[in-house]
């Protein structure tokens, strides 16, 4: 998931499937020289305690190099520094739902959004026991928060709620892509949304006066899992057919999706830069790429993960941190 300047997150579909192959006919881009790939390290382990055959952390956010926050499947939260993480320990801030993504505005405010439609506002150095706000009828898939005072969250039934995470009140969702799951946002800023849904469309809003906002096909038929957007004119879109698009939210047009990871479901996608986005697959891997020319990047096994991969955010060009599904984080360095 990914709000502005600081958060680099990721927005993503859970699952653990082999996804569909990707259609015959799509190019792979021009050829161009890739990100230099970053070396990783891990695992960390995140969520201890956690009680046998529950959920574990799954959702990331890095407000800053020297902090992370992960969340998770039981209502819990880890704070690390990935440069030296130490021994975290995951704190129960949600005890009654477990959370399906988190974003940070800063890095002492946190906001999270659970499966009983509710947001989660928290400093991640001390979080305590905040309190969980209703926000949306339904179940929220991401939030962005493109400041300390504006949050917008999308859902499965196609709606968006923009609130304030200091004063959340009741907020109104708004329906904006009709029944379709939308699946993760992106705010570049505090007037400009972008969210992705299940058919291959991107729908840009303002989310303070979001209206009926046009809806435009980026990749036909593909289930969009994950968007980042590092400016209000570059957004990079990742699916389950193990394929990337990248297009100008203003006016997109007909971009063309590349496969970045053939046959494998890409679960979420970091971008921490214009010319730099990491994405990472359902078999333990990660991409990383150039999404103005994508070409042939080589996947990258992550050694110790256990997949899927669910989760990446990048502080950096020089800094990432992936999550598994056991509940351990991964750092990646260059």
């Amino acid at each position: 998931m990914l709000g502005a300047g600081l958060v680099s997150g990721c927005g993503r579909q859970k699952s653990t499937a082999s996804g569909p192959q990707p259609r015959s006919g799509k190019k792979t881009g021009a050829s161009a020289p890739a990100p230099h790939p970053l070396s990783w390290s891990g695992p960390i382990t995140l969520d201890t305690p956690r009680p046998a055959g529950t959920p574990g952390i799954d959702e990331t956010a890095c407000p800053s190099t020297s902090l992370c926050v992960a969340t998770g499947g039981i209502g819990q939260e880890a704070t690390f520094n990935p440069t030296a993480p130490g021994l975290p320990a995951a704190v129960i801030i949600d005890d009654s739902a477990g959370f399906d993504a988190v974003a940070c505005a800063s890095s002492k405010q946190c906001t999270a959004v659970d499966g009983n439609g509710r947001e989660v506002t928290f400093n991640p150095i001390t979080p305590g026991t905040p309190n969980p706000v209703m926000i949306e009828q339904g179940v929220p898939m991401d939030v962005a928060c493109p400041s300390v005072t504006q949050c917008t969250a999308v859902g499965t039934n196609g709606r968006e709620a923009t609130f304030n995470p200091t004063a959340p009140g009741a907020p109104a969702a708004v329906i904006i892509d009709g029944n379709d799951e939308l699946a993760a946002v992106a705010c570049p800023s505090a007037s400009e949304c972008i969210a992705v849904d299940n058919v291959g469309r991107e729908v840009m809003f303002n989310p303070t006066a979001p209206g009926t906002p046009k809806r435009v096909m980026v990749a036909a038929g593909e289930n969009l899992t994950g968007v980042a957007c590092p400016s209000a004119t570059q957004c990079t879109a990742v699916d389950l057919a193990g394929e990337e698009v990248t297009f100008n939210p203003i006016a997109p047009g007909t971009p063309n999706p590349a496969v970045m990871d053939y046959d494998k479901q890409l679960n979420a996608v970091a971008c921490p830069s214009a010319s730099e986005c990491v994405t990472v697959d359902n078999v333990g891997r990660e991409v990383t790429f150039n999404p103005t020319a994508p070409g042939f990047p080589a996947p990258v096994t992550i050694s110790g993960s256990r997949p899927p991969l669910g989760a990446v955010a990048c502080s950096s060009v020089s800094e990432c941190v992936v999550l598994d599904n056991s509940g351990s984080a991964f750092v990646g360095h260059r």
